[in-house]
């Protein structure tokens, strides 16, 4: 539907249409071109590609070695970035970023009152004293707008940090 409506002339612009990635153009896009291109010359036709809202194109897969991206969040923390700033820099939502440094809660790397201040680390550790995994939605509807579903996973993992360090 889109080729027949954007009629795109150049490869270029059939891997604007949806559905046509980097291999499907590689196998089929110059055969698809030369039917649009006699079609539009017949009927004096140009493209219309640029009346489409663009797509999102796939990121190109890297073959350097990937960024270990808990690590980096990590990183930037010790440096001193509040969790928003990392997010913000790192293009990545705060929920993601509290998400990384939950890891190293968890393994004992950060103490979890530099994230969470004492009165709502008590607050949402008796909210998670019976929580035994799955969602934990219950809990943040439970605890209100003013804990965040973040606080509460760096809270689940500084308590799995605790029962581990503790012989529990």
């Amino acid at each position: 539907d889109e080729m027949a409506e954007y009629l795109p002339q150049t490869l270029n612009e059939l891997q604007q249409v949806n559905g046509f990635g980097k291999a499907k153009i590689d196998a089929y896009g110059q055969q698809f071109l030369d039917i649009i291109l006699t079609y539009c010359e017949q009927h004096q036709l140009r493209s219309r590609i640029s009346e489409k809202t663009p797509k999102r194109l796939r990121k190109e897969k890297s073959t350097s070695l990937k960024t270990d991206t808990k690590a980096e969040s990590f990183r930037l923390y010790k440096e001193g970035k509040p969790v928003a700033d990392i997010a913000k820099e790192r293009n990545l939502t705060t929920q993601t970023i509290e998400g990384h440094l939950a890891y190293y809660v968890q393994r004992g790397d950060i103490n979890i009152e530099e994230l969470i201040n004492h009165d709502k680390l008590i607050l949402i550790g008796q909210a998670i004293k019976d929580f035994n995994g799955g969602s934990i939605t219950p809990i943040k509807e439970k605890l209100g707008n003013n804990v965040s579903f973040g606080e509460i996973r760096l809270a689940i993992a500084w308590s799995l940090f605790k029962h581990r360090n503790d012989g529990h």
